[in-house]
């Protein structure tokens, strides 16, 4: 593997955390406390949020396996995780 190629996907939901951040008309972190406060695990899962900073998390790059036997079923596989930290600005 090399320094450019792919490691994979994720794909997070964002809308709720976006509709809050135009209700408050102020800046959001997705941090560890909105994440457990707002029950969103159910949709994204349990994340691995750092230790040091709360506001920053570790995301799972999926892949999708074509090497499986039933070429319509490929498995999905954690090829690596990125940490990252969501921060929505309002436009006001």
């Amino acid at each position: 593997m090399s320094s450019n190629e792919l490691i994979g996907e994720a794909t997070l939901k964002l809308k709720k955390l976006i509709s809050d951040c135009k209700l408050v008309k102020r800046p959001m972190c997705f941090d560890k406390k909105y994440h457990k406060d707002l029950h969103s695990r159910k949709e994204m899962g349990d994340l691995d949020f750092d230790k040091e900073n709360s506001s920053r998390f570790w995301l799972e790059m999926q892949y999708k396996n074509s090497n499986s036997k039933k070429k319509k079923e490929q498995d999905l596989n954690t090829r690596g995780k990125v940490k990252i930290q969501i921060d929505v600005l309002t436009a006001e």
